[in-house]
């Protein structure tokens, strides 16, 4: 029998302990989750993908200061439910580095492919916190490509989208005349630190070519749940060879995520014994300890609600 404990006493905000990574956040699709349905929130994220951050700042009538409390939320809420580690999908890469350095958070600042432009002005100020997220279905494939080389120049982890939606997956397979995977192999992305987020519709043989090259896969049991988009099947992931990491881009919630991870395996695969406590538990820790909270929060909530007030009008 497996050694019993809480798992909340492996996540309570207190000093002194690993805390948890989440590897795939998404603050400003996660504050319009808080407002809006799911089905909204799908629409939200196809419009947001086809813009650059410029463009989703001007239509949103953004400041700075606004995508400042934005994320502050976000990362107060995410180090709440324990987690120390964030790789963040960025609209604004100095104010994400500004609020790393407030909470003391780690993780990477993951610049949108359609802003790929700023990565050589800013690289040298950001040396070692930068990485690429770029979904092919929507980039396309010059961007794809063009994400592939900058990310090789400037040995850049990159973030890729893929096998996250059964229709979109099918798509991609007709488009290029293989499947997703070879695709991302050809153009080089897994010859560079890549970390696959989705991979709910990808098989054994897809696995076996991520594995290959050392890529990692990040799954979302309560986002792709929420979405509609299915359960992702980590044992099948782990059996192929590939390495599993979780997070809560949307939700931001990890230790919810932990919870489904094993409950909707266990189910998918009619056995109880697959993916215990412990063993989800290490898909998501990160090294970097336990971050205490000091202070009063409520005016940056306060900010948010006047913020979503204003972007409510524009919709």
């Amino acid at each position: 029998m497996e050694k019993c404990y809480k798992i909340e006493n492996l996540y309570t905000n207190e000093r002194g302990a690993y805390g948890l990574r989440n590897s795939y956040c998404l603050p400003f699709l996660s504050f319009l989750g808080e407002y809006f349905d799911s089905r909204d929130i799908l629409v939200f994220q196809e419009n947001l993908l086809e813009m650059t951050s410029k463009e989703i700042i001007e239509k949103y009538d953004l400041s700075e200061k606004d995508l400042e409390n934005i994320l502050k939320k976000y990362v107060i809420s995410g180090i709440k439910n324990g987690a120390t580690e964030m790789n963040i999908v960025s609209l604004s890469p100095t104010v994400t580095k500004r609020v790393f350095e407030e909470f003391g958070v780690g993780g990477k600042i993951l610049i949108r492919a359609k802003d790929i432009e700023v990565i050589p002005k800013i690289y040298k100020k950001f040396e070692g916190l930068l990485g690429v997220a770029v979904d092919p279905y929507i980039d396309g494939d010059d961007l794809t490509n063009e994400v592939s080389e900058v990310c090789g120049k400037y040995k850049l982890p990159a973030y890729v989208t893929l096998y996250n939606d059964l229709e979109k997956t099918g798509m991609l397979n007709s488009l290029f005349n293989k499947p997703p995977i070879n695709y991302i192999e050809d153009v080089g992305l897994l010859d560079r630190e890549c970390y696959i987020y989705g991979g709910i519709y990808a098989d054994k043989d897809d696995f076996s070519v991520m594995a290959s090259y050392g890529a990692k896969v990040i799954v979302s049991p309560y986002d792709f749940l929420n979405l509609g988009q299915g359960i992702a099947n980590i044992c099948a992931m782990q059996g192929s060879g590939v390495t599993v990491q979780l997070a809560s881009p949307i939700n931001n919630d990890i230790i919810e995520e932990i919870r489904l991870a094993g409950a909707l395996n266990r189910g998918l695969l009619s056995d109880c014994e697959v993916l215990s406590a412990s063993e989800v538990l290490e898909l998501a820790l990160s090294k970097k300890e336990r971050i205490k909270l000091d202070g009063d929060d409520s005016s940056i909530y306060e900010e948010c609600e006047k913020i979503m007030e204003r972007i409510k009008e524009r919709i």
